[in-house]
C-alpha cells in the first residue's frame, strides 16, 4: 500500500487540533475525523501505522486476528511537530508537492527537507 502524503498532512493537522494533554485518541475518535471521512479507514489506519513507526506519533497499535486494528494515540512527537511545522502552510505544501511531483516516490524525510528549504527561502535564509 502506498503512503498518501496528503493524508499524512491532513491527519497531523487534525490531530494537532484535537489532541489535548493527557488525552488518548482511540478508534472511535479517529472515525470522527474529517481525514477518516475523506481518505477512508484503510488509508487512514495505514497512515497512522506508518506515523507511529516513523515516530511522528506517540501511540500504540494492536492487530487482532479478525484483521482489525486498535489504536491509542496520545501525542504528536517532537519530530512530528517539526515535520508538520514545515508543511503546515498551504502555499509551502503546494510548492513542496510541485517540487517532488516529477519523481515516482519520495520519502517523508525528503518532503520535510524540501519544505524546510522552502520555509528558509521564504524567511530569507540561505
Amino acid at each position: 500500500m502506498k503512503l498518501d502524503h496528503d493524508c499524512v498532512r491532513s491527519l497531523l493537522l487534525e490531530l494537532e487540533e484535537k489532541l489535548s494533554l493527557n488525552s488518548i485518541f482511540d478508534n472511535s475518535h479517529i472515525k470522527e475525523l474529517k481525514t477518516y471521512e475523506e481518505f477512508g479507514e484503510e488509508q487512514t489506519f495505514y497512515t497512522i501505522l506508518k506515523l507511529i513507526e516513523a515516530k511522528f506519533l506517540i501511540g500504540t497499535s494492536q492487530f487482532y486476528l479478525d484483521e482489525s486494528y486498535e489504536f491509542a494515540i496520545t501525542s504528536i512527537s517532537h519530530s512530528g511537530h517539526e515535520f508538520l511545522d514545515n508543511i503546515r502552510d498551504s502555499k509551502i505544501w503546494s510548492q513542496t508537492k510541485s517540487s517532488v511531483s516529477a519523481l515516482s516516490g519520495v520519502s517523508l524525510s525528503i518532503i520535510g527537507s524540501v519544505a524546510a528549504d522552502l520555509v528558509k527561502k521564504g524567511v530569507g535564509l540561505p
